[in-house]
């Protein structure tokens, strides 16, 4: 059996694994978006188990909306929707987590900042910084 310790190691490293993968994915001449949307639909889920019955999290991540704007587009273009983006999950994300979070939370904002202020070809690996503030232990 594996002691705490290792297991926690080998998660770290598949969720490094992970994010540099999805990274990868959005460098490509035509960019991969597939595992954008599972993550996206996660995070959704996610959002939506611990909110309120009121809150319509669909109206922030509409994953079928996404999928439509990606198509067609080069992904230069998509960059001032995803500052949008990520700005308007960071702010549901505020409004249902715990105040242990905030923290992770203010996280998001930097990397709006950080969206903004990047170079075209450093936007993907930015973007994906966000799963910094996306928890739901």
């Amino acid at each position: 059996m594996f002691s705490n310790e290792i297991a926690d190691q080998i998660r770290k490293s598949f969720h490094v694994a992970f994010w540099d993968s999805l990274t990868d994915d959005l460098r490509t001449d035509t960019p991969i978006f597939s595992r954008v949307f599972r993550t996206l639909t996660e995070v959704h889920d996610g959002i939506k188990e611990v909110a309120s019955a009121s809150l319509d999290v669909s109206a922030v991540i509409n994953i079928d909306l996404l999928q439509e704007q990606t198509r067609g587009s080069s992904l230069v273009q998509q960059w001032p929707n995803c500052q949008l983006f990520v700005d308007r999950v960071v702010k549901l994300i505020s409004r249902v987590q715990a105040p242990k979070r905030d923290n992770q939370t203010a996280a998001g904002y930097l990397v709006i900042k950080e969206l903004m202020a990047a170079a075209d070809v450093d936007h993907p690996l930015v973007f994906c910084k966000v799963q910094t503030i996306v928890h739901f232990d």
